[in-house]
């Protein structure tokens, strides 16, 4: 096991910044939340170093919605493609019928950050 294995097959991905994220190795990757905003390079980065395909993650999951653990996730979108999951709880409807993850923040801060994200642009 090397210094980032937890137990077989589970790394903490190193040099994050924000909440710490994991990775599942096995026959395909799966990756535990994202950190801050800013992280995929070193998360593609550490798959690398593994000796694995960045093309090879096929999950993110998302604990919850809060900045520190999925920060990261458009970036990694834009990079490579896989499958996000999420609690119900943290998702919302926008225009268009698609889930997005939403934030939670609170009063007016909060109302004014969900209004930004339904009404800006999807790609």
């Amino acid at each position: 096991m090397s210094n980032s294995e937890i137990v077989s097959g589970l790394y903490l991905v190193d040099k994050i910044r924000g909440g710490n994220v994991y990775l599942l190795v096995n026959d395909e990757l799966v990756l535990i939340d994202t950190g801050m905003p800013g992280n995929a390079g070193q998360i593609l980065k550490f798959i690398k170093k593994l000796g694995r395909d960045p093309n090879e993650l096929v999950c993110v999951i998302i604990t919850h919605s809060h900045i520190d653990h999925m920060g990261s996730l458009s970036e990694l979108q834009a990079l490579t493609k896989f499958k996000t999951l999420a609690h119900e709880n943290e998702m919302m409807l926008s225009s268009g019928s698609k889930y997005i993850l939403s934030p939670h923040l609170e009063g007016i801060r909060g109302i004014f950050i969900k209004l930004l994200v339904l009404t800006c642009p999807r790609r």
